[in-house]
């Protein structure tokens, strides 16, 4: 979402509104099928085999992108109006793949991957645009998700081969610019947030990477990994000569703790697991978040302040 090119200092936009709201939002959502898996395969015969692969690729920008020289003013008598400009990614995504084979030598391979190439949700405040609230000023990059990706596979013979990889690997970008010579002002509150609100709420993410593998032969061969990876980046940056003042709280979150549910889970069933053998070979789980506010401009508090008119210092 642009309010302004950033073309021509000719139309420089300029809103003026008892209240400015301003969302960019994108989703992505895949669910399982109802009857087991987005993709299913059985093979049968003397040398019965079966083999899928699915890939999701997410290919987020998300932004809310205030253009060089813009002038928004939200002037009111109700406190509860302002400006809040937000860019937020949901994913909601289920993937699974379900293989069976049977014969003297069943081999199952299956494959499943969801990934980001980019996963970027930001709100820019352009090079000396100004921005004017006689309440708050809310400014938010987040994002949000269910990721599960899930092989299941079954395989019977004399001899089964049952190769699985279920790898998720997502990696938000939450970013909010003000930058070069902007100026912001409100008579409310300063809330400015990546990756969280600033109330302490961080974004919620569940990410599971889920392979379950059944063998049902005198010779079981099986090759197992799962892998949940969430790396979370999220930045606040006010630019030299920026100006961001309030004339209540200030409040700048960046989210830097990455707490998310996690799994990563491979689960091998054969003839030898009643014997103590395999049954549970766990995953590989990362998490994490890296939380910067960089300021190389002016915060400050100001004072005696009666109409959006008067926040000219």
């Amino acid at each position: 979402m642009a309010l302004g090119d950033n073309q021509s200092s000719a139309d420089d936009v300029v809103i003026r509104a008892k209240d400015i709201n301003a969302d960019a939002i994108n989703r992505a959502k895949k669910e399982q099928k109802p009857d087991g898996g987005n993709i299913r395969a059985v093979g049968a015969g003397l040398a019965g085999g079966a083999g899928a692969t699915s890939i999701t690729t997410i290919d987020f920008n998300t932004q809310v992108d205030v253009a060089n020289n813009a002038t928004l003013t939200a002037d009111s008598a109700t406190a509860t109006d302002g400006i809040a400009l937000n860019a937020l990614n949901d994913l909601q995504i289920h993937d699974k793949v379900g293989l069976n084979a049977a014969g003297a030598l069943g081999v199952t391979v299956a494959t499943v991957k969801i990934k980001d190439s980019e996963n970027l949700a930001k709100v820019r405040i352009g090079n000396a645009a100004t921005l004017t609230s006689s309440g708050d000023i809310q400014l938010a990059a987040r994002g949000t998700g269910n990721i599960v990706g899930e092989v299941q596979t079954d395989s019977g013979g004399l001899v089964t081969v049952a190769v699985g990889t279920t790898d998720v690997d997502i990696t938000p970008e939450n970013v909010v610019l003000i930058d070069q010579n902007a100026t912001l002002t409100a008579i409310g509150n300063m809330n400015i947030s990546a990756g969280t609100d600033t109330n302490f709420n961080r974004d919620d993410y569940k990410v599971h990477a889920l392979l379950d593998s059944f063998a049902a032969s005198a010779i079981p061969i099986e090759a197992a990994t799962a892998k949940a990876n969430l790396k979370q980046t999220n930045t606040i940056t006010v630019e030299t000569g920026a100006h961001v003042k309030t004339a209540r709280q200030m409040n700048l979150h960046a989210e830097r703790f990455g707490f998310a549910d996690m799994d990563a889970q491979t689960k091998t069933v054969n003839w030898a697991s009643a014997l103590g053998g395999t049954a549970d070979l766990g995953g590989d789980v990362t998490s994490g978040a890296t939380g910067t506010v960089l300021n190389k401009g002016t915060l400050k508090p100001v004072f005696a302040v009666i109409s959006p008119s008067s926040l000219t210092a």
